[in-house]
């Protein structure tokens, strides 16, 4: 679990940050493969095409799409990872994404009446998992998805919900 600087002025009075991390990277293995398969698709566009006329534009229009396809779907889940970020304070569990047009979400923990995680193999072989957290102020439960070291975030808000002053 990576500890990374978190902006002072985003805190409460006295609140201290706990664990602040990015999704696991985990998040990025569709654009690994998107990446992969233009690289192929290119190469391939390139030698497998002879040189002259019509050659030459099928090879710089599939060049331009390709192109733009990995632009797509490798460099925007890049930059979509990049922004997004979990944060557990002493206080409350944040959420937050996006550079344009930023979305976040705050669970207060007194809020908080149960957390669970789920894995699935793939999960267990790279170390994350989805964090499912019930709280009184929602109808359904909160999910974060590809949440490195699941079970010990788990148990460090679990810890946290049940050492509150008035937790049964």
């Amino acid at each position: 679990m990576r500890l990374m600087g978190y902006p002072e002025d985003a805190l409460g009075s006295g609140e201290a940050v706990l664990i602040h991390t990015r999704t696991h990277w985990k998040a990025l293995l569709g654009a690994i493969v998107w990446l992969a398969l233009g690289v192929v698709a290119f190469v391939l566009l390139l030698t497998l095409l002879p040189d002259g006329g019509f050659e030459d534009v099928i090879r710089w229009v599939g060049g331009a799409a390709i192109v733009i396809a990995l632009l797509w779907f490798t460099l925007w889940p890049l930059i979509h990872w990049l922004s997004s970020s979990y944060t557990i304070t002493d206080q409350r569990i944040m959420d937050r994404t996006g550079i344009i047009r930023q979305k976040g979400r705050n669970i207060p923990l007194m809020r908080v009446s149960g957390v669970s995680f789920e894995k699935d193999l793939v999960d267990r072989v790279l170390g994350c998992g989805t964090l499912r957290i019930e709280s009184s102020a929602q109808s359904t439960d909160v999910v974060f998805r590809d949440v490195p070291n699941v079970e010990n975030v788990q148990r460090l808000l679990t810890d946290l919900i049940t050492s509150r002053p008035g937790a049964d």
